[in-house]
């Protein structure tokens, strides 16, 4: 079971998935949205590309008539860009970079311009939300390209808030810990999940990994009205793995 809290606050939810061989799910997704009683319209597409990435906004605003809220989270499947740094083949670090990073700034640029678009009379602001990391704000072994992409996507996040709060658009990201996600559980299946504590990427605080749930949670916050005064944030959902 997913947690598409943002149908619950009746937000109409348009899900953006890169090929479905990498990736299965969107249309049970959908159906799980519909159940609850929300909209939901998927797409297969790449954001790493540049007319993927603007078609699929220009998809959205013809679906529904407007986006007032961006939540960037595609990640690059795992392969050969986990290892020391210097093993790493460049087509695997240029991959990484491509979706986690070039993607975010793709999708942000897009949105942004349709925000900033609306016709006079229009109700104007916005919410981009990026799914960032831990990873981002401290570098892990094995780690080089996912983490140098997202500390890329903190910086973007920052800048992009400096540039927009004026114009009512907020523009935050949530950096999870250690997430029991299906991904996960398929790796530690196959056994080739990796020791996160050896990493150090669980908790001392709260010892336990995080749900998809509490990271959900945090994005529904950020897209609410209750946070319109919260911008450039980067906020860590991770046990209290990293304070400060």
């Amino acid at each position: 079971m997913r947690y598409p809290t943002l149908s619950q606050a009746a937000c109409a939810i348009w899900v953006g998935a890169r090929c479905e061989d990498d990736w299965q799910g969107t249309a049970s997704l959908a159906g799980e949205i519909a159940a609850l009683g929300g909209r939901c319209a998927t797409l297969t597409d790449d954001i790493s590309c540049e007319s993927d990435a603007e078609a699929m906004v220009a998809d959205v605003v013809a679906r529904f008539g407007r986006l007032d809220i961006l939540v960037n989270n595609a990640g690059a499947p795992h392969g050969a860009d986990r290892g020391p740094s210097w093993e790493i083949p460049i087509e695997a670090f240029d991959k990484v970079m491509a979706v986690n990073t070039r993607g975010t700034f793709l999708m942000s640029r897009a949105a942004v311009r349709q925000m900033l678009s609306r016709s006079e009379g229009e109700a104007t602001g916005g919410r981009i939300i990026n799914i960032a990391s831990g990873a981002g704000k401290r570098g892990f072994p094995d780690l080089a390209a996912y983490c140098a992409s997202k500390f890329a996507v903190v910086g973007l996040t920052q800048t992009m808030a400096q540039e927009l709060g004026d114009k009512g658009i907020t523009v935050n990201a949530v950096c999870p810990g250690a997430i029991e996600t299906s991904r996960a559980a398929a790796r530690t299946a196959r056994g080739d999940a990796p020791d996160l504590a050896k990493r150090g990427m669980i908790a001392p605080a709260i010892p336990r990994a995080g749900s998809p749930k509490e990271i959900a949670d945090m994005v529904t916050f950020l897209a609410s009205p209750s946070a319109a005064y919260i911008t450039g944030q980067s906020i860590m959902v991770d046990g209290g793995l990293l304070m400060g």
